[in-house]
């Protein structure tokens, strides 16, 4: 969902229009916010929209959030993020028009470059392939690391067998209880 109302800081602004590919008619391009997903929780995101060899480009700027390895860590905030050197690690795909500037994330839009939305009914038609896909994706950003890796590992060794389900489980449980209190609470 965009909003034509709300426009990115000027020199957030001067780099997503300058992430757009050479021949988009710059006095044409449209900047607005955008909203998608639960996942950026109310961090700014906005978008440059141009149109480029008969149809529209979009680039994206979002908010660059801490790992939350790093909370779980208990280490600052402010230590210089990774996010580049994940991204395009040697187990991923990199998408190589990824950049961080002005602590914004920049990425291309396109119909092959989002992500998964899930709604009420999607866990009836996600198949075992793509969950496996998606974890080993996960993974891979894991493997780019030998020390988390080696973390991982071990964490994983400790645990019973099921801890998992029983882990999702009770995850699970706790966000309907939440959402219910919050539903009480609204009304």
């Amino acid at each position: 969902m965009a909003s034509r109302n709300t426009r990115p800081p000027q020199r957030i602004a001067r780099a997503l229009i300058d992430s757009l590919p050479k021949g988009v008619d710059r006095d044409s391009v449209r900047l607005c916010s955008r909203r998608k997903g639960g996942g950026s929780l109310g961090r700014p995101r906005y978008v440059a929209i141009g149109y480029w060899r008969g149809g529209r480009v979009l680039r994206e700027a979002k908010a660059l959030v801490p790992s939350a390895w790093i909370w779980a860590q208990g280490r600052k905030k402010s230590q210089k993020s990774n996010f580049l050197r994940v991204a395009k690690g040697r187990y991923r795909a990199p998408d190589p028009l990824l950049q961080v500037h002005h602590k914004f994330v920049f990425r291309r839009i396109a119909g092959d470059a989002e992500k998964i939305e899930l709604g009420d009914n999607a866990g009836a038609a996600i198949h075992l392939r793509l969950l496996q896909a998606m974890g080993f994706d996960l993974a891979s950003i894991h493997a780019a690391s030998p020390r988390s890796a080696g973390a991982i590992r071990k964490d994983l060794d400790k645990r019973p067998r099921g801890w998992l389900n029983e882990a999702a489980a009770t995850a699970a449980s706790e966000v309907r209880r939440d959402f219910r209190e919050w539903k009480k609470a609204s009304k």
